[in-house]
């Protein structure tokens, strides 16, 4: 109840996760085998997700160092590697379309 309060904001976005309110947000997770080849071995960086696809990098899992929270755009992707993403529905299909193997 405290958090109402004094965090308001952090509510509201939470509320979009959960799929209240307009602009609906969703997670997902990717897996370095689920991306396209060309993909493969590439910096955060030199996928430019952000500018093609809409949706932010969330989160980074590797065997080494285990979740990065807010990865660096230096950070390769390889593989055993998985991206948690975040955008709207059509950020995520503007996604598959781009990186993803069909």
């Amino acid at each position: 109840m405290a958090n109402l309060i004094t965090k308001p904001y952090v509510i509201e976005f939470l509320e979009l996760l959960n799929g209240v309110g307009d602009a609906k947000l969703e997670l997902e997770e990717v897996s370095y085998a689920k991306l396209k080849n060309e993909f493969h071995n590439k910096t955060i960086k030199e996928l430019d997700i952000r500018n093609k696809s809409g949706v932010t990098i969330l989160a980074f899992k590797d065997d080494l160092e285990g979740f990065i929270f807010n990865p660096q755009s230096d950070k390769k992707i390889e593989k055993g590697d998985v991206l948690i993403i975040l955008g709207t529905k059509r950020n995520l299909n503007n996604f598959k379309i781009n990186y993803i193997k069909n």
